[in-house]
Parts: C-alpha cells; sequence; structure tokens
C-alpha cells in the first residue's frame, strides 16, 4: 500500500538522467498514481537561463524518453504524463484530489508556491516530499546543465577523466589505423554548409580553416599547428584568414599523444568561453590527435570539422553518443608518464 493516491511532480527532464529516473522512481514508491508535469518548449525558454540552453530536447523528445523509461518500470499505468506552462501544472485543480508533491532541493520553491495558492483558493496543503538529488562521480549534482556542456553522461560519469590531466598519452600503432576512418559525416566540400550557426563552429586544421575563413564563416574555435600533412605552410594567423583580434592560446603536443597541456587548454576554453569570442588554438606539434579531446570537452551542439585526406571534410555533430565513442577512444592510449 503506498503512502499517497495521487503525487505530482514536475520537470523539465532534458537529457533524461539518472537523477531524473531515481527522482521518478522515489515517486512510484509513494504514491499509487502519479502526475508528471513535463515543462513546454515556451515555458522552458522562460526558466531555463544557462548551461547551454539551446541543447535542450524537444518537449516530444523529452516526453518519448519518460515513456520508454516508465515502461522499463512498468509503471505506465500508474502514472499520467502532462504538459505544463507553468509552475503549477494541475495542482490547483478542484477536479482531482492530489495529496502530495514531490520535489527536489533544487525545486522546493515551486512546492511552496503552489502551496501557498492552494491555500489562497481554499484547497489544503499538499505534502512536500524532498527527493535527495543523485551525486555524480565527481561528488557534484547530477544535472541536464552538466550533460548539455559536456562535462557529464546520462549516468553522472566524467567524460574527462581526471588521469587525463596529469598523464600524458600515448597512441598505438593499432589506435592509429582505426583513426584513419572518419569519426563523423563525410563531406566533399563546405559549401553546403554556408547556413550553419557560426557560433557552434569548431575547426581542426590549418586548410579546413582557411577554407571556413573564405566564405565568412569565422570558427568559434579554430586549432591550427601552421602545418598541412606534416609539412610547414603557413607563418601566421592572417594567411588563415583572421584579422589578429583573435584570442590566441599556443600549447605542446607531440606527434602521437595526448598532453595534461592540451587537455587543460580545452578545459579552460570553454569555461570561460564568452559570447561572440574568437579563439585559436595553436598546436606546437600535431594538431591531429587533439579532435579527441575536443570531442571530450565541448559541448553538445557544437559542430567540428576537420579534412579527411583524400577525401573530404569531415562533420561531426558533439552528442552524447559521440562523446562516448571518443572516451572510449582515448581510453586506448598507452599512459606515458605522470606529470605534476
Amino acid at each position: 500500500m503506498k503512502k499517497y493516491n495521487l503525487l505530482v511532480c514536475g520537470g523539465t527532464f532534458d537529457h533524461l538522467h539518472i537523477g531524473h529516473k531515481e527522482f521518478i522512481r522515489f515517486a512510484l514508491n509513494n504514491g499509487e498514481k502519479i502526475i508528471v508535469g513535463v515543462t513546454s518548449d515556451k515555458y522552458v525558454k522562460k526558466i531555463v537561463t544557462k548551461g547551454n540552453k539551446e541543447a535542450i530536447e524537444s518537449f516530444q523528445k523529452r516526453k518519448k524518453a519518460l515513456k520508454f523509461f516508465l515502461d522499463q518500470e512498468k509503471a505506465t499505468d500508474r502514472v499520467k504524463i502532462i504538459k505544463i506552462e507553468d509552475v503549477f501544472g494541475e495542482t490547483l485543480s478542484t477536479d482531482i484530489l492530489i495529496n502530495a508533491i514531490t520535489v527536489s532541493k533544487r525545486s522546493i520553491q515551486g512546492a511552496k508556491i503552489i502551496n501557498e495558492e492552494r491555500m489562497r483558493i481554499g484547497l489544503p496543503k499538499l505534502h512536500v516530499l524532498e527527493f535527495p538529488m543523485v551525486l555524480a562521480q565527481d561528488g557534484e549534482f547530477v544535472s541536464s546543465s552538466r550533460i548539455r556542456e559536456g562535462e557529464i553522461n546520462q549516468n553522472g560519469t566524467l567524460y574527462l577523466n581526471p588521469l587525463w590531466l596529469s598523464s600524458k598519452l600515448i597512441l598505438t600503432d593499432q589506435l592509429r589505423e582505426k583513426l584513419k576512418k572518419p569519426l563523423g559525416i563525410l563531406t566533399k566540400g563546405i559549401g553546403e554548409y554556408k547556413n550553419i550557426n557560426v557560433s557552434k563552429i569548431i575547426t581542426v586544421g590549418d586548410v579546413i580553416t582557411k577554407s571556413f575563413n573564405e566564405i565568412k564563416l569565422q570558427p568559434r574555435l579554430a586549432i591550427i599547428d601552421f602545418q598541412n600533412a606534416r609539412e610547414k605552410k603557413f607563418s601566421s594567423i592572417k594567411e588563415l584568414g583572421f584579422s589578429g583580434g583573435e584570442d590566441f592560446i599556443e600549447v605542446n603536443n607531440p606527434q602521437g599523444s595526448l598532453t595534461p597541456e592540451l587537455f587543460k587548454a580545452l578545459v579552460l576554453i570553454f569555461e570561460n568561453l564568452k559570447e561572440d569570442q574568437k579563439i585559436l588554438l595553436k598546436i606546437n606539434g600535431e594538431e591531429d590527435l587533439s579532435l579527441l579531446p575536443l570531442l571530450i570537452v565541448s559541448p553538445l551542439g557544437f559542430i567540428i570539422f576537420y579534412g579527411q585526406p583524400g577525401e573530404g571534410v569531415v562533420r561531426v555533430n558533439v552528442s552524447p553518443e559521440v562523446k562516448e565513442n571518443a572516451f572510449l577512444l582515448i581510453n586506448k592510449f598507452k599512459i606515458a608518464s605522470f606529470q605534476s
């Protein structure tokens, strides 16, 4: 016998993660029937102001993921999913007898607002059940914003292994062969990308960077080394089409390796990236392998372009699946040494 006949809860449920799932399980353990309010696309735009909000999934996609999870839990017949346009949802209805509301630490203020309004219109206060938030691998809360920012996956696991910030990684011959295959969509040129969102463009390689600048699509971040096919070809950023007003960062990353210096530089770039900021990251050594740590650190929704020798241009849309693949590939590198 459940404690409450009818319990309500709500949220955005973007990139449905372990915290959401435990939240729903908590509600199911306390209520016989559950009403789950999922924020509409319009409402999301009002309440989400940060955390790479452009990468928030549509209402339909969020609802579909929630329904799939409820099917897995064999709880579909106990749950009603509704679209909510405000904090109240159906909590002020006089036609249904709601007993309790489940909230997280971050949404408890919403429960207070709901109860104040219920009392004002003559309805009894709802019992408030506070769900303890789930922690990620690093001890911080699991959240959709952290997933959108590219920090963690939907199970709360860090994409960036802390070991990579202190250890030089060496590419194996076997992995080198595997990395010759495109990691994204191979196209013949960049002409078809003229209408792309320029604020999300990242380029890896001097020639591809120069090509984007020539069609007035200056990348948000460009990773260069003044070489082409490992031969020095350029001597200044102006030869690549830059004005010189961009932020310029230089790091060491010897051929066939991934250094802590490279990982740290990319982390700082995305932690401090400002609107309309353009950044050039020059690699002293080999820039080809920088694609992998770039995929690990980049927020969802960014689009990375790099050249595939003799074949064309590869487009990689940064997604959870792409980040997981990059994580697995980097794990196949050999650890060379620890650095202080």
